[in-house]
């Protein structure tokens, strides 16, 4: 009887965890639940994976196309491309805002703000004001 009392009590647990969690996501693609602060995950170096402009084409950069960015805990980060064809790096700020479901990026007089929308240990995502969705993996 305890046995299956346990094993009901589990159903229950896990059957309230799936209706609680989805509207504990603060991120429209993800995760629901991370034990790792957003600071801690966005913290690193990333390269660009993918991008989905507002009419859902989808477009991948050849591995010598895509570009890096460094997130610093300081707030700083620095913006590379590896294109042989148009390199350049740019160094800036980032920040946090409305709660941590936006980012701010400055790069001198420019600032632009997007949305998170993805933000994972491996893997983040982007929203900007137009649409455009770009995709990050942390490099390893």
């Amino acid at each position: 009887m305890k046995k299956s009392l346990l094993s009901l009590a589990l159903i229950a647990t896990i059957g309230l965890g799936s209706v609680v969690t989805p509207s504990c996501k603060k991120y429209e693609e993800g995760p629901g639940i991370s034990l790792k602060s957003k600071k801690g995950r966005i913290t690193g170096t990333w390269k660009s994976s993918k991008d989905i402009d507002p009419d859902g084409t989808v477009y991948t950069a050849d591995a010598e196309d895509k570009a890096t960015v460094e997130f610093k805990k300081d707030g700083t980060l620095t913006f590379n491309t590896n294109d042989p064809d148009f390199p350049f790096s740019l160094s800036g700020t980032w920040s946090f805002t409305d709660k941590k479901k936006y980012i701010t990026l400055t790069f001198g007089n420019d600032t632009s703000k997007e949305e998170i929308i993805l933000l994972k240990n491996d893997e983040m995502g982007f929203k900007d004001a137009d649409g455009y969705k770009n995709y990050y993996t942390k490099v390893k």
